[in-house]
């Protein structure tokens, strides 16, 4: 819980800094608008580290193969990285850019599962045969 007051007090804060810095400065308000957003994403990463534990000790502890779990971990960190950068571009007025980095994080986590999918239909199709 912690995290999510430092994350909200970071992020509010930078907002009503870069309000009132745009007004004189518009070039050091976006400035301010990267450098927390820098922050925050270091700041989530360590917390996304501590959930890709908890979710390797829960594969762990069912015996399921770890390349489910790596499957899920990456696609995880695709799912948040793709946000992340889509939010930038947005805020950048670059929709289309922010259009393009959506699909690459959709087809990355396609490429992904690819295998987990093979396996699913290798079960399936013994199940039926």
């Amino acid at each position: 819980m912690n995290a999510l007051y430092m994350v909200i007090g970071i992020a509010l804060f930078s907002a009503v800094a870069g309000l009132f810095v745009k007004q004189y400065r518009p070039e050091l308000a976006l400035v301010i608008s990267l450098a927390a957003g820098a922050v925050l994403l270091v700041i989530l990463v360590v917390f996304i580290g501590k959930i890709g534990n908890e979710l390797k000790e829960i594969f762990e502890n069912i015996g399921a193969d770890s390349t489910i779990f790596t499957a899920v971990f990456k696609s995880m960190g695709i799912c948040y990285l793709a946000k992340f950068a889509t939010d930038v571009c947005k805020d950048f007025g670059q929709n289309s850019l922010a259009g393009k980095i959506e699909l690459a994080g959709k087809i990355s986590i396609a490429i992904i599962t690819l295998p987990l999918v093979k396996e699913i239909l290798k079960v399936a199709l013994e199940l039926i045969g």
